[in-house]
């Protein structure tokens, strides 16, 4: 019976890690594009002051749109492999719980 609540539990781990990983690569994927190219100046200005060098061309944006940036940037390596991790770790105990139930489902 344990083995059977371990394996689910795995199993959810597992699951949602993988939904933690695939969410958190759209947010990668999007968010810089959007700050960059649609909210940012092409010139200098007293709102935008802080220059973000993309592809060779040099774009302004706010401190907030710079601060969200660097966090996406960031942030985006540490959530994937950890999910990454606990994603593998789910699945190498949800294998063992498997093979110790006499009735898998």
């Amino acid at each position: 019976m344990l083995a059977r609540w371990i394996f689910w539990s795995a199993v959810t781990a597992g699951g949602l890690a993988m939904l933690a990983m695939v969410a958190i690569t759209g947010v990668w994927m999007s968010v810089p594009t959007r700050i960059i190219y649609q909210e940012s100046s092409r010139e200098r200005t007293e709102v935008s002051p802080v220059e973000v060098r993309e592809h060779g061309q040099s774009y302004f944006l706010t401190t907030d749109q710079k601060h969200t940036l660097d966090l996406v940037r960031s942030g985006t390596p540490i959530v994937w492999f950890g999910g990454f991790g606990i994603a593998f770790f789910s699945t190498v105990i949800g294998a063992a719980a498997w093979l110790k139930m006499k009735n898998p489902p």
